[in-house]
């Protein structure tokens, strides 16, 4: 008997798992990963440095649908924290790109890391390079005296594309319909295993 009501509590289960699939695969081929490519501009206040970036959009497959440009603002006590913060943990304000820059905000020259292009004494935002785009950046108070390393990682974000919504309810609907097929489609494994 207990064998029996375990049986059928893994297929009320499975059931639920396998409803799922039409509503799982529109929403998996709806997902658009993006992901930075370059940094135009830095601006700092003092307390928060604002960054002007590009991303590129890809879809599901990974193939690039389109570019973006992005504006976010990051603590400056936040990039010289130590421990260094994890890429998920990182405080990231996301904003428009218009209206993102107040009158305060001092435009920081952006310089390839690698390079001793810097002004001295100056502060700049060393941009670190890597497979044709940008992978992060260190804050410089001046050369040699940089903070810790910003990965652009912490800007990556994935989202679901528009289309995705006027299409889910025939999908979730297409989901009901097929449940009782699944369920006993699936009953004999369940049955045989006993």
């Amino acid at each position: 008997m207990a064998s029996s009501s375990s049986g059928a509590s893994a297929l009320l289960l499975l059931s639920f798992v396998v409803a799922g699939c039409w509503s799982g695969h529109l929403f998996e081929m709806g997902r658009v990963r993006e992901s930075v490519v370059a940094y135009h501009g830095a601006f700092s206040d003092g307390e928060r440095l604002l960054l002007d970036y590009s991303v590129e959009l890809a879809d599901w497959r990974g193939r690039p649908l389109r570019h973006e440009r992005r504006a976010a603002a990051v603590p400056v006590a936040a990039l010289s924290a130590a421990p260094e913060l994890p890429v998920d943990a990182f405080p990231v304000e996301r904003m428009r790109l218009s209206g993102a820059r107040s009158s305060d905000d001092r435009r920081l020259p952006l310089v390839a890391a690698d390079t001793p292009d810097a002004a001295p004494g100056a502060p700049y935002v060393a941009v670190l390079g890597g497979d044709g785009r940008h992978a992060g950046f260190l804050l410089c108070a001046a050369h040699d005296l940089c903070r810790g390393a910003f990965r652009s990682e912490a800007l990556y974000r994935d989202h679901t594309a528009w289309w995705v919504y006027p299409i889910l309810p025939f999908s979730v609907a297409l989901d009901l319909v097929l449940l009782p097929a699944q369920v006993i489609g699936v009953a004999p494994f369940f049955l045989l295993g006993e």
